[in-house]
């Protein structure tokens, strides 16, 4: 049994301990209606002496109430009611409910996702498609529904590959209406008979079709795309039959069974590999693994089972190349483990939301935020300090790109991402369009050599940078001289990072370095070509920690005791929890910090504020050129999925303008013949006529108390469509009347129904909006643009704040929203919240 399920057994031993006691004590008897009730007084009392210490021990029993589902949270909300007040019990146990959540969501992700997906991962494979479809909307949904038990919800968001901040996100929005109506209640809590009386039917409803109509109208949204604009979601359905039962037609590629072939054929099953590697040692010989994929494309049943097995299998391998290095033979299994990669990601079986951390790592250092492109005149070298070095050593890395400057002036820099990481987990479509990119702008500013400081980058742009050249910064120094630092004493040893294990001109190099600080360099069992993983090759720890863990092990065994240096930031950081590390190029600048172990680094994630503080300092030094990447293949394919022309947007006017004026001669046409066959249905007309009137007197008056009155006689639901038709006619012809509906629902319905009949009259209104502008002005731009993408990223939440701002239309800001390329998604999920604020802005 391994480390991590033993302290997987142990937290859910500590957690059964826990519930446990809570019933053996019998407190889940004492928290009753009844004894809140009792209690109250003394609550309100203790609250108003000691208000902070009140809301901190409330917080200290409420999360993990909450976060283990144990019995209670129901009155602990109405607690927060009777000693804080409706207004600030709302706050309060809003958060504090959303981080419980929270904390469920991750409790269950790290105690059962690892079973499940061993399990039936092929079937979770298929939530995780969904749920990074349209998880967000189906989150929202039954956040909203109260008849769906929250815990089920925590849990089973946990075995999902949703992201805990959009979990948390989503959470406190669609949680924010249940949990004023419980703390509501509580305020009340002297006039509460039982809790059935929290939520009347009618209350249920409300909340059901706030929470459904955004992902019903999702569907109906991409309905109109696959019917009227021939967008299929066939490739969608697709996906998600591969990943339930792999797919059927998937042939593995030539490059695939080429290197299986290799190894099948050239493995002697001498066991010297195995007898290194954790990972061979678990699942047997390169052969052995080989022979189960099969060295031809599989034709049964059993043959496409054992090769998505093996395929799958191939992420548990850190894709070292030790094997390579200790084989007579000198085959290379690692290879065939990055093609087995490849081949699970064009199958779509490859787990990839369980690498987000990683990816999302990577995708970061691609951003237009961390980014950053300087070459100064006559520049043909950059200095590439990679993504680790800058976080965690922003000083070193400044002060290496000074000292290589006084050698070479016209040097430049880069800050960005190579995108290893997705290189190596078989994503190569994305990482050969990421770093072809950065590759050929490079070369188009006539770059034609890189400095790096990272061993992966090294590897990157030696096998991928084509006309570029590459050479260490190691190798710089030692050929142009070290900086003037002081010289220390004592015995290191040396750990080469693994992608740099075929480089002995850069052992060399880093060797020299580290003895011309004064240092004796003894050397360890796995040096040089025969090197050790650090742990992080292949990012086994996200798959198998025991794995990545076994390497750091080993590293330990084998220093003796001995400091060891080493060249690669990533292997410092997960040497360091093993061994005595220092990095080189900290020896270089901070010899006697290095020696005495007292190098500060910087921890995540103030890592990435070091970077941003590096990037703001690089911008002030003069360069020609300068740039920010913008670029990635999502960007890419929405770009030109965006783009269009001047006859296409044309062709769609004119469609539409016939579509509307087909509607016009039909609604006049409608209207005479009520006038002349159908008179009976004037009525209707006439009492339509009174509503508009009266609509129009009251709000030229702002008479709160006559709308009031109006809306009660209709009723909750039955007066919905009027206020909807109330709120159009009050955002075209007085679009400045204040907060008279909301003001007047409440008063008509009290502060909970009022307040959602607002919140859906609101949403209604502003869809509509949006959608009749996208109709009429949504062509517009495009056709002077030439795409239908946003005009700016930043002005979807312009509108939303705009949309929260009771003094602005609704249906104005809607409008402009959609004029200015707002995409319906983004609109309706910022549509929400800002409705929310606004109606509780309004009514305060």
């Amino acid at each position: 049994m391994s480390i991590a399920t033993l302290k997987k057994l142990g937290l859910l031993v500590i957690i059964l301990a826990v519930v446990v006691l809570f019933f053996k004590t019998g407190i889940h008897t004492r928290l009753t209606l009844e004894g809140l009730k009792a209690s109250q007084a003394e609550f309100q009392t203790y609250f108003a002496t000691n208000p902070v210490k009140a809301i901190g021990i409330f917080a200290a029993i409420y999360i993990p109430f909450v976060a283990l589902n144990l019995p209670g949270a129901v009155l602990l909300g109405l607690l927060a009611g009777a000693l804080f007040g409706s207004i600030a019990g709302t706050v309060v146990t809003s958060f504090l409910s959303t981080i419980s959540a929270t904390l469920a969501c991750a409790l269950s992700r790290y105690l059962f996702r690892d079973f499940v997906q061993a399990t039936v991962g092929t079937k979770l494979r298929r939530v995780h498609m969904g749920m990074e479809r349209e998880g967000a909307f189906y989150l929202f949904s039954m956040r909203l529904i109260p008849l769906i038990p929250f815990v089920g919800i925590n849990m089973l968001m946990g075995l999902t590959s949703m992201p805990l901040r959009t979990f948390y996100l989503i959470s406190q929005i669609g949680m924010l209406p249940g949990t004023f109506v419980f703390v509501n209640a509580g305020s009340q809590l002297g006039k509460l008979d039982s809790l059935s009386g929290i939520f009347s039917p009618s209350l249920i409803v409300s909340f059901a079709l706030l929470g459904i109509f955004p992902l019903v109208t999702k569907r109906l949204l991409d309905m109109y795309r696959r019917k009227v604009k021939g967008v299929c979601s066939m490739a969608d359905e697709a996906n998600l039959i591969r990943l339930e039962n792999g797919d059927p037609d998937y042939i593995p590629s030539a490059a695939l069974l080429d290197t299986v072939r290799a190894v099948s054929s050239g493995c002697t099953e001498c066991m010297a590999c195995v007898k290194q590697c954790a990972f061979l040692n678990a699942h047997g010989t390169p052969k052995s693994i080989a022979d189960a994929h099969g060295t031809e494309a599989p034709g049964t049943d059993e043959a496409v089972k054992a090769a998505r097995i093996a395929r799958d299998r191939a992420y548990e391998c850190s894709l070292c190349g030790l094997c390579t290095a200790v084989c007579p033979e000198k085959i290379d299994p690692a290879a065939m483990f990055l093609n087995m990669r490849r081949g699970a990601c064009e199958a779509g079986e490859a787990d990839i939301p369980r690498y987000k951390t990683i990816l999302g790592y990577e995708k970061k250092g691609n951003s237009a935020l961390f980014s950053y492109y300087s070459l100064p005149e006559g520049c043909d070298t950059v200095f590439f300090p990679g993504c680790t070095l800058p976080g965690t050593r922003p000083g070193v890395t400044r002060q290496l790109f000074d000292h290589m400057r006084a050698s070479l002036p016209t040097l430049g820099i880069v800050l960005d991402c190579c995108n290893k990481p997705s290189h190596d987990l078989g994503r190569q479509d994305h990482f050969d369009r990421m770093f072809g990119e950065m590759r050929e702008w490079l070369s188009s500013q006539g770059v034609q050599r890189v400095l790096v400081a990272c061993p992966n980058c090294h590897k990157v742009f030696k096998q991928y940078g084509g006309p570029i050249t590459v050479e260490t910064v190691y190798e710089f120094m030692d050929s142009h001289g070290l900086p003037d630092m002081p010289q220390v004493e004592g015995e290191v040893t040396i750990h080469d990072p693994c992608p740099l294990r075929n480089e002995p001109a850069i052992q060399k190099a880093v060797r020299a370095i580290t003895s011309a600080k004064g240092l004796e360099v003894s050397e360890m069992r796995h040096k040089q070509g025969r090197t050790l993983c650090c742990g992080e090759g292949g990012s086994v720890g996200f798959r198998k920690p025991a794995f990545a863990q076994a390497w750091g092990q080993m590293r330990h065994d084998e220093a003796k005791g001995r400091k060891i240096i080493t060249f690669c930031a990533g292997c410092a950081n997960f040497l360091s929890r093993h061994v005595d590390v220092g990095h080189v190029l900290d020896l270089t600048f901070r010899p006697q910090d290095v020696m005495e172990g007292t190098v500060k680094l910087v921890k995540a994630p103030f890592t990435y504020l070091e970077r941003l503080k590096l990037k703001k300092a690089l911008k002030a030094l003069p360069a020609a050129v300068t740039r920010e990447r913008t670029f990635s293949p999502e960007q890419a394919a929405q770009a030109a999925a965006d783009a269009c022309t001047k006859e296409e947007r044309a062709v769609i006017l004119r469609k539409k303008g016939v579509g509307l004026a087909a509607v016009f001669v039909l609604s006049v046409a409608l209207f005479f013949l009520v006038q002349k066959f159908f008179y009976i249905l004037d009525a209707y007309i006439y009492t339509a006529e009174f509503h508009v009137m009266f609509w129009e007197h009251n709000m030229r008056a702002a008479s709160i108390p006559l709308f009031a009155e109006y809306l009660h006689s209709l009723g909750a639901f039955g007066g919905l469509p009027h206020l909807v038709a109330a709120y159009l006619q009050q955002n075209v012809l007085h679009p400045f009347a204040g907060s008279v509906l909301p003001m007047a629902s409440v008063a008509a319905f009290g502060a909970v129904s009022g307040g959602l009949s607002n919140a859906i009259a609101l949403f209604l209104t502003g869809t509509l909006g949006f959608m009749v502008g996208k109709f009429l002005l949504g062509d517009i731009l495009p056709i002077a643009r030439g795409t239908r993408a946003p005009v700016s990223g930043r002005i979807a939440p312009a509108i939303a704040v705009a949309i929260a701002l009771p003094l602005v239309p609704v249906l104005l800001a809607a409008v402009a929203g959609a004029a200015l390329r707002v995409r319906t998604r983004t609109f309706l999920m910022l549509l929400i919240p800002a409705i929310l604020i606004r109606i509780v802005i309004a009514v305060l």
